[in-house]
């Protein structure tokens, strides 16, 4: 029998203390699978949204300057701006 493939690849990451310790919290508590499958699915979520403004950017072209600047201003706003409540 063939030796299985190796799906995946160990690392050592390196996280501002806050970071770590919030994932760590969050894998301790039950919310996520664990730190790695954190990780995993962030990564994801990173490469699919670089994957998408790459398909945008060669469809539409690179947006200009002060398009993004105003989007970075818009979020940023946003960001600080209270949630809503329940």
């Amino acid at each position: 029998m063939a030796p299985r493939e190796r799906t995946t690849k160990k690392i050592t990451v390196t996280l501002p203390i806050e970071d770590a310790e919030a994932v760590e919290r969050l894998a301790e508590s039950g919310q996520v699978e664990s730190v790695s499958r954190y990780v995993t699915e962030a990564v994801a979520f990173r490469r699919a949204r670089e994957d998408g403004l790459a398909v945008l950017e060669s469809r539409f072209g690179k947006p200009p300057e002060y398009a993004l600047e105003w989007a970075r201003t818009l979020i940023s706003r946003r960001l600080r701006a209270p949630g809503p409540t329940a």
